[in-house]
């Protein structure tokens, strides 16, 4: 489909309504129609009312519907998982544009806000598919989306932090957006820690005060209902860890690559690095898997290690997380499933100058028990870069 400059912007298939109703068009015809938005790439001026129903459509009927991984949604799922896919690329595209910020985005706090609700919804229901395998396959379609929606969701983060520089036309109301996010994100993940009793379903309010959890009896197969605003639905207590787990890294990685800008102040470190330990402590405790607690704790390994790089004063508090995580998987001993958690993990000790030194004689007394032989040579590998 060819969209000339002049003409009217692009129209989605006109039975485009929910990607369940009776007159819904199929993920076929949608992700065909957004597979040439991506080829034309047609400018954002031409409609900016028509761009925002677009993008505020497929935030709710896309990203918010993406279901969480249930055993018999294998080989069920490929035309949602393609259509996922190719939404973040349009997503990712209109982030990249140069007008998108002060065009589109520009007053409209509402849709930024959702956004960033659904993209972080559409990351905690993706993060359950990461324990599918497929005779032994755990790479497929189905799992690189949680990292493809990580990676759209820190450029939308990004892109406001763009914004973030004075006498920009957008920079106060955006940069007002991104503090009332990172701020709002801090203090549900609190609550969810003093939460962690609560009954599920449980819907977690964003953008309400105060911040709110309600246990539901509604269906909790999707991460964002539709009738809901600016929802996220968790299913059991096992996915309070992950969220509060993405939140954190989502911080380190935003942190990382965000320009200088006034909304990382010295006081939003220190919230934030107190709440990565907080957050690592949750995780070790919470009810779930051992292979999803294990990516828990590297994704909040990980963002100790970018927090320490960015700020040296923050190491005393954060340096003994990667230990505590090498200590919990020499605890535990090699597994399959988890060769990846142990790798990036052997990253992140071979790149931190400033390890905890507290745990060094644990991991030798662990090193001189251990009788892993040849299938342990991924988790050894670690011992010998912390000692």
């Amino acid at each position: 489909m060819s969209v000339p400059p002049s003409s009217a912007p692009p129209i989605p298939p006109t039975t485009f309504q929910t990607p369940n109703g009776t007159n819904s068009a199929s993920p076929k015809d949608l992700r065909d129609f957004l597979k040439s938005l991506n080829d034309d790439n047609p400018p954002l001026v031409l409609d900016k009312p028509l761009w925002l129903r677009l993008l505020a459509s497929l935030l709710e009927q896309v990203f918010g519907c993406f279901p969480y991984f249930k055993p018999t949604m294998l080989g069920t799922t490929n035309e949602r998982i393609e259509l996922t896919d190719v939404t973040l690329d349009v997503f990712s595209r209109v982030g990249k544009r140069a007008d998108s910020l002060d065009w589109l985005y520009a007053d409209e706090e509402h849709l930024s806000k959702k956004v960033f609700v659904h993209l972080l919804g559409l990351c905690t229901s993706t993060e359950s598919w990461l324990e599918v395998t497929d005779e032994g396959d755990s790479g497929g379609a189905s799992n690189m989306l949680y990292s493809k929606a990580c990676g759209t969701l820190v450029e939308f983060l990004q892109l406001l932090s763009f914004s973030s520089v004075s006498g920009g036309d957008s920079s106060d109301l955006q940069r007002g957006v991104l503090q009332d996010i990172l701020y709002e994100a801090t203090n549900l993940c609190n609550t969810m820690i003093s939460a962690r009793h609560e009954s599920c379903p449980l819907d977690v309010h964003w953008f309400s005060t105060p911040p709110c959890l309600k246990t539901t009896t509604e269906d909790c197969s999707i991460p964002c209902p539709i009738d809901t605003l600016n929802v996220i639905r968790l299913p059991s207590p096992s996915h309070f860890p992950v969220l509060t787990s993405i939140i954190v890294e989502l911080f380190g990685k935003l942190f990382s690559t965000a320009k200088p800008s006034y909304f990382i102040t010295a006081a939003m470190l220190r919230h934030v690095s107190e709440l990565t330990r907080r957050v690592y402590d949750f995780c070790s405790d919470c009810p779930t898997s051992p292979a999803t607690r294990s990516r828990c704790l590297l994704r909040v390994a990980a963002a100790a290690h970018t927090l320490m790089s960015s700020d040296p004063s923050l190491i005393g508090g954060l340096s003994r997380l990667p230990c505590r995580l090498l200590i919990q998987r020499l605890q535990c001993g090699p597994n399959p499933a988890q060769r990846s958690v142990d790798r990036k993990l052997r990253e992140i000790l071979t790149s931190n100058s400033n390890l905890s030194v507290d745990y060094v004689n644990a991991t030798l007394e662990l090193l001189r028990s251990e009788t892993w032989e040849l299938p342990g040579s991924e988790l050894r590998s670690c011992i010998y870069v912390v000692v």
